[in-house]
């Protein structure tokens, strides 16, 4: 008597959730949780979520159900947190507020609020304007470094074009169509004078006046922006005598007649003991 061969039906295997794979909560379970655990009250929770209880009622059995504990003791009368609803109260508002935190940080990095600038200023800019600019962005940008580097007016522009600076200050920026020029401010020249000056002790003089006499010019080779800028006030009245700050070395009373006194015109807000303000 031939026997029929056994035969082996393969049966579907139960998936059995992994104990290991924690559960997947949302930020929408949690914070109707927490706001919960705050008022202790369905009602008044939902009139703060913005929705109905029932949405309520069934996010907070669904996270439980995730969890495998119970959160809440609940009444007709109250609400209460049990442990563990006191264990995830802790861990969820952390976990709300460092999610805020990463939303309000990404979108200040796209804003290019937060990294590093490099500016590169002279030596007017520096004292001037620099102080109260890095006071303006600690207030409204605490999250950007500012990176100072003081050159040249030449060296300025040459560290935009290359990369070596973001930005720059400057007080007499050159045209030069591979920059864009943005204005600050506007400061007054300031007429500096020697002391006993015939113009000292004026709050303000005229470019005329100024002709009258021997003027000083800023250094042409760390600033010809400010050099020229200096010498264009003068195209209508035409001083006595120019000479750069640069080409002085020494007492030059000999040089010079003793009727002729030094004036020196910088680029400069406000006046000093010494000094006056063209007009």
């Amino acid at each position: 008597m031939n026997e029929s061969p056994t035969r082996l039906h393969a049966v579907p295997r139960r998936e059995v959730a992994s104990d290991s794979t924690p559960p997947l909560l949302e930020f929408r379970e949690l914070r109707y949780f927490v706001v919960l655990c705050e008022e202790l009250h369905f009602s008044r929770a939902a009139d703060r979520l913005h929705i109905s209880q029932s949405p309520l009622s069934q996010a907070i059995a669904q996270l439980e159900r995730k969890l495998g504990t119970k959160l809440l003791d609940r009444s007709t009368r109250h609400v209460e947190l049990t442990d563990a609803g006191s264990v995830l109260l802790e861990h969820g508002r952390r976990l709300l507020r460092e999610a805020e935190e990463a939303v309000g940080a990404t979108r200040r990095a796209g804003a290019g609020e937060v990294g590093s600038i490099r500016l590169a200023v002279g030596a007017v800019s520096h004292e001037a304007v620099l102080p109260a600019l890095r006071h303006a962005l600690d207030q409204r940008l605490p999250g950007l470094t500012v990176e100072v580097a003081e050159l040249s007016a030449d060296e300025i522009v040459d560290a935009v074009l290359h990369g070596a600076a973001d930005a720059a200050l400057m007080t007499f920026a050159p045209a030069n169509d591979e920059i864009e020029l943005k204005l600050l401010r506007r400061d007054s020249p300031v007429a500096v004078f020697g002391p006993g000056h015939p113009l000292s002790g004026r709050s303000a003089v005229t470019v005329a006046e100024l002709a009258r006499h021997r003027l000083i010019l800023p250094p042409r080779t760390p600033s010809t922006g400010t050099h020229e800028m200096v010498l264009a006030m003068f195209h209508a009245h035409h001083p006595a005598a120019v000479r750069t700050a640069d080409d002085h070395s020494g007492d030059d009373s000999e040089r010079h007649p003793p009727h002729y006194v030094h004036v020196e015109l910088l680029s400069l807000s406000g006046s000093t003991s010494s000094g006056a303000k063209y007009k």
